[in-house]
């Protein structure tokens, strides 16, 4: 009878151990880049990936490409068509809140430290779609 209760005890733990991790998703470092919950896409793109997304997307309404850098950078090179949101202007988040969440967002910066921190601001603010470019403009530049 002893016996009995114990293995019923070890099935019921492992049927509670099994059904804890059921609907998680193993992320690895290396095939990360992609993180997707509560249906908002997060990602971290190449350049060369988002050459093509802009010039596949850039005429698209639905697509917008956001410049976090300060002005400064901004005036000194931007990729066309690009909107310029300061990440270091204590407004940032209220700027960001003022966008349509519902929209495909590509966001960079000088070498994607900030744009790192925007997209998790974005990701805290209910956007649906942020691709960051990996590298920021410094590794656009240097990939022409």
């Amino acid at each position: 009878m002893f016996v009995r209760k114990k293995i019923i005890l070890i099935f019921i733990v492992i049927a509670m151990m099994l059904s804890c991790n059921s609907g998680k998703k193993i992320n690895s470092e290396k095939s990360q880049k992609v993180k997707i919950a509560n249906n908002i896409n997060i990602k971290t793109i190449s350049i060369k990936e988002s050459r093509k997304m802009i010039k596949d997307r850039i005429d698209d309404k639905n697509f917008v490409l956001l410049d976090i850098r300060t002005p400064k950078e901004f005036n000194e090179f931007h990729i066309d068509k690009a909107i310029n949101i300061d990440y270091y202007n204590r407004n940032f988040k209220n700027e960001l809140e003022k966008l349509d969440k519902s929209r495909d967002y590509l966001i960079y910066c000088r070498s994607a430290h900030r744009s790192k921190a925007g997209l998790k601001i974005m990701k805290e603010l209910g956007f649906k779609s942020v691709v960051d470019m990996d590298g920021g403009i410094t590794k656009w530049l240097k990939n022409r």
